[in-house]
């Protein structure tokens, strides 16, 4: 089934039944597949934001893999400490970023999502000023979590801001949360001097 997302990309959805020995349903398996590469991402949301009235979100998992994932996500989640989630496009990152704020002593304060992919250096950099008074956007997120995904598409003079804004919250203690979710190889961009080391130890502990 194709269906299509908020920033124009086509989803490709294919479900699988799995059955018991009895031919009882157990659960569907999920496969979704996107173009997003050819989305046009220039007019996409540059956040989103969700509240503790939503549903949870729940991963539905039944591997060894993801045994451990789910476990670290739950640790993870009782820290004040900031996170780094990878793996490749379409894998969940963003769900999981989802879980840990669900599962942590914040689940009842903002949650706030900048796609980085989407978001101009020039309104980051604004926001990010802002957020340095205590004021803008980014300034509603206290004692919440904020999520910044794709977080490779900066560029090094915004990830350099970014690496500012976070050392100026937690000399504050904010209380707010950071995670960062990423398909690309940070430390071996770092290797390239494609991303901000500082940043990268901020988020990587």
């Amino acid at each position: 089934q194709q269906q299509m997302t908020r920033v124009g990309a086509e989803l490709l959805t294919i479900a699988v039944p799995v059955f018991d020995d009895k031919q009882k349903l157990r659960f569907v398996v999920m496969n979704v597949r996107d173009k997003i590469n050819e989305a046009d991402l220039y007019h996409a949301p540059q956040y989103e934001t969700a509240d503790s009235e939503e549903p949870e979100a729940d991963i539905v998992y039944n591997s060894p893999v993801m045994l451990k994932i789910i476990a670290s996500a739950k640790k993870i989640a009782q820290l004040q400490a900031p996170c780094i989630i990878s793996g490749e496009a379409g894998v969940g990152k963003s769900t999981l970023a989802r879980y840990i704020h669900m599962h942590s002593p914040r689940k009842d304060n903002p949650y706030l999502v900048i796609h980085c992919a989407s978001l101009s250096e020039e309104n980051l950099q604004k926001e990010l000023e802002l957020g340095m008074t205590d004021a803008g956007t980014l300034s509603a997120v206290k004692n919440g979590t904020l999520v910044f995904t794709n977080i490779e598409k900066l560029s090094l003079a915004a990830q350099n801001k970014l690496c500012e804004y976070i050392a100026y919250l937690q000399s504050k203690e904010s209380g707010t949360s950071f995670i960062a979710t990423t398909s690309r190889d940070l430390a071996q961009m770092i290797t390239y001097n494609q991303f901000h080391k500082g940043l990268y130890y901020i988020l990587h502990v």
